[in-house]
């Protein structure tokens, strides 16, 4: 994404929440207008009381931390060694002549 469609993304939630908090009891009626769901817009609103404009802009979809993810050594022996797998040579999986 440019930074020039990152500043109209910005804007255009910015115009969103203005035009929702300009008249009480109107966020349903926003919401539909421009085609967001209520719980998009109290995520925004959420963000933008948080952070600013800076709340308004996309996030990384990638989470922070893998809990599942695979070590990056095994847990014994040499790191360089597979562990639990047993080392297949060529010769020994040749089939036929």
């Amino acid at each position: 994404m440019t930074n020039a469609e990152r500043r109209r993304l910005v804007a255009w939630r910015f115009k969103v929440l203005q035009q929702a908090t300009g008249v009480p009891r109107n966020v349903a009626r926003t919401c539909r207008h421009f085609g967001i769901s209520r719980k998009t817009f109290y995520k925004w609103k959420q963000r933008f009381d948080e952070h600013r404009e800076a709340g308004l802009c996309d996030r990384p979809r990638l989470p922070h931390q893998f809990p599942r993810a695979t070590p990056s050594e095994p847990a014994y022996g040499d790191p360089a060694t597979p562990v639990g797998r047993s080392v297949l040579t060529r010769s020994s999986t040749r089939r036929g002549c």
